[in-house]
């Protein structure tokens, strides 16, 4: 199973990628979720997730910040922003550090989806094994 960590600091925003996300279908499973960057950090050190979703723009450490230091330390990691900014900023700094897709609110069932159904395939190409084999 692919394991998913959702970050933003709106619990409804989390609540509604949750419901939105086909997890059985994609072979994907939520093993946590954060209201912020650094509890984010401290998830990925615990949880190891495959994929991060994230917002940009959040209290404490920033999306931004979190984005960084993923792609840093945490270089597996697939990352996805979805976030209400269209500020050409924050896109700038999510195409630094390597994002899948930069999703805007209100996020589309059907895009998020395909998203991660991209992230899935992704993995399993870099991995070159069966998705049951991710760890």
């Amino acid at each position: 199973m692919i394991k998913v960590l959702i970050v933003d600091g709106e619990s409804r925003a989390r609540d509604i990628i949750k419901t939105f996300v086909q997890w059985e279908k994609l072979g994907m499973e939520l093993v946590g979720e954060a209201g912020d960057g650094q509890d984010a950090l401290r998830q990925t050190e615990e949880l190891h997730p495959h994929v991060v979703i994230t917002d940009i723009q959040m209290a404490g450490t920033c999306g931004a910040g979190l984005l960084q230091t993923l792609y840093e330390r945490y270089p597996q990691i697939r990352t996805i922003v979805v976030s209400a900014s269209t500020d050409y900023h924050y896109a700038a700094e999510a195409l630094r550090y390597r994002v899948l897709d930069y999703l805007l609110k209100p996020v589309d069932r059907i895009e998020l989806n395909t998203v991660l159904l991209n992230c899935k395939r992704i993995i399993r190409s870099k991995n070159r094994i069966g998705i049951e084999n991710i760890t």
